[in-house]
């Protein structure tokens, strides 16, 4: 319909529009896109020469998993790629799962890459920022620091509250396992005290930065260092993570100092290349909710698990044989409130945060999803947790399911060690069962705290190992009972044997540290039947029944 307007409002209407015209002008448009293609045809590369882009280790992982190599792992075609360089676009990452890339570019030469025939489709996915800095490491000089009565110094709670005290005990620590850490920047791991351990034993590979594609991601933000440090920080007496034997690898996902869902993009390629690596765990300290370009902002009412890229490309990252560990978000006290992206991906474990003594933490993000699904799905230390200092032998706090997620990535990481045999879905679901609200879960805290000692024993399947209580683990070894349990006093501890008429028959002393395994080799040459075993410690005791 033609629409005309009285000769009076003209005036006011030029102003208008004039106005509003200059308004928009303002508003920052995207110039990322991702762009998506039909196929991978005439590709160099073969699913049966899957060497050629994946390695040993990860095409070993991926076989003894029974998860086939297809053409989603096959690279991006290549030729496509050169086409779009050709309109003078820049390709800032690729997406070998999705088969797209993300480009950055401008009006004139978007509309002629939507006309090439092998495109697909094209959306936005925020602004070109430049944030990258230049960065020289300290020098940092080794100094004295003051001690914890344990060990584990400053995080004992965050790991004696999942119970991997005991599983540490066992030699359950992450050995043999690689671990991704997808963060925002890993200032000074490469000169850190706190890491000095891993570099020796050559546990810390060369890092990855997906956001500016390059090899040095030790800079930008400390946030990838603090949360590194909960897994893989190696100072008795001042802090041990949860998975202090396992190695890691360092890959720079997240742009410092703004939030676009290119972000998201990132996320995937680093996912991608972690696969590649043949990584069995990511950790993910990351959430992605609103932007700022807001119309690019994500929609609390699809967060079901099969609507946004980070999501589907955290189900592709399980799918693909690795567990994926995830921040449920922040949101608690936010207008948001819910879990976030990827957080509301089905098999990624996301993790709520709760106080030292146990409490959900107010600005932890809630589920459930917008389908129902519980979410997070279980919960640990983060308001706060203890994390590595960065210039020197100290430590401090910090807060925020960045870190809750962490603490557990580590744990999985250990349990995991114990079990190399297994899927990484018999792990999930074996901390999930452990977790103590597992049979009235809710949208606080999930399934709750888990319990790494119940999670091993699920893991078992055997009936020799049995959960005495929550701080204490009886398995056979070599024919003996071994009694695996927590003596934060680390002083030794006695122990007597009695048969079932309540008579001593043997007994002893044992020299104990903060956790320990105390082997009864005095039971081997009794007869069979049924004894009590009295386990006498500097602070208190307790009494096991024992089936011999």
């Amino acid at each position: 319909m033609l629409m005309t307007f009285p000769s009076k409002i003209l005036l006011p209407l030029f102003f208008c529009i004039l106005f509003c015209s200059s308004a928009w002008a303002d508003v920052p448009q995207p110039d990322l896109y991702v762009v998506e293609f039909t196929d991978k045809n005439d590709s160099p590369y073969s699913i049966y020469r899957p060497w050629e882009f994946l390695s040993m280790r990860s095409i070993i992982r991926k076989r003894g998993a029974g998860i086939p190599i297809d053409e989603t792992d096959v690279p991006v075609n290549e030729k496509y790629l050169n086409r779009l360089r050709s309109t003078g676009a820049t390709i800032k990452c690729v997406s070998k799962w999705f088969n797209s890339a993300v480009i950055q570019t401008n009006p004139q030469q978007l509309g002629t890459i939507q006309k090439f025939p092998f495109v697909k489709n094209h959306f936005p996915v925020g602004k070109q920022q430049n944030t990258k800095k230049d960065y020289t490491p300290p020098e940092i000089k080794k100094e004295s620091f003051d001690s914890f009565p344990t060990p584990y110094g400053g995080a004992l709670n965050q790991i004696a509250m999942l119970d991997g005290l005991l599983l540490h005990s066992m030699g359950f620590t992450g050995h043999g396992k690689l671990v991704a850490v997808l963060d925002g920047g890993f200032k000074n791991v490469d000169v850190m005290p706190f890491f000095e351990r891993m570099r020796e034993e050559g546990r810390l590979l060369p890092s990855k930065d997906i956001v500016h594609n390059d090899d040095y991601a030790y800079e930008d933000s400390s946030h990838g260092t603090t949360v590194l440090s909960t897994m893989g920080a190696f100072i008795p007496y001042l802090m041990i993570g949860t998975a202090p034997d396992a190695t890691y690898i360092c890959i720079k996902t997240e742009e410092i100092g703004s939030e676009n869902p290119v972000e998201e993009e990132y996320w995937i390629a680093g996912a991608e290349y972690a696969d590649s690596l043949g990584v069995d765990v990511i950790n993910s300290s990351l959430g992605y909710t609103t932007f700022d370009l807001k119309d690019l902002n994500h929609d609390k009412s699809k967060l079901d698990g099969e609507t946004y890229r980070g999501t589907l490309g955290a189900d592709m990252a399980a799918q693909k044989g690795m567990l994926v560990v995830t921040s449920a978000g922040n949101e608690g006290r936010g207008k948001w409130r819910t879990v976030g992206v990827p957080a509301d991906a089905d098999f990624a474990l996301s993790i709520g945060a709760v106080t030292p003594k146990g409490e959900k933490a107010r600005f932890s993000s809630m589920g459930p999803t917008t389908d129902g699904r519980v979410k997070p799905d279980v919960s640990a230390q983060g308001a706060p947790a203890v994390v590595a200092s960065l210039r020197s032998y100290s430590i401090s706090q910090s807060s925020g399911t960045s870190f809750s997620s962490p603490v557990m990535a580590g744990m999985a990481t250990s349990l995991w060690s114990s079990f190399p045999e297994k899927s990484w879905k018999e792990v999930r679901e074996a901390i999930i069962v452990s977790g103590h609200q597992h049979e009235q879960p809710d949208s606080l805290l999930g399934h709750g705290i888990p319990n790494f000692v119940r999670a091993f024993v699920y893991l078992s399947g055997m009936p020799e190992y049995h959960p005495i209580r929550s701080d204490h683990l009886i398995f056979m070894k070599d024919g003996v009972p071994q009694v695996l349990f927590n003596n934060p006093n680390g002083k030794d501890v006695e122990y007597v044997v009695r048969n079932i008429a309540g008579i001593e028959v043997t007994g002893g002393s044992h020299p104990q540290n903060w956790s320990s395994v105390l082997p009864l080799e005095k039971m081997r040459d009794l007869p069979k039947g049924i004894y009590f075993v009295d386990i006498m410690m500097y602070d208190g005791g307790f009494r096991l029944k024992i089936n011999w």
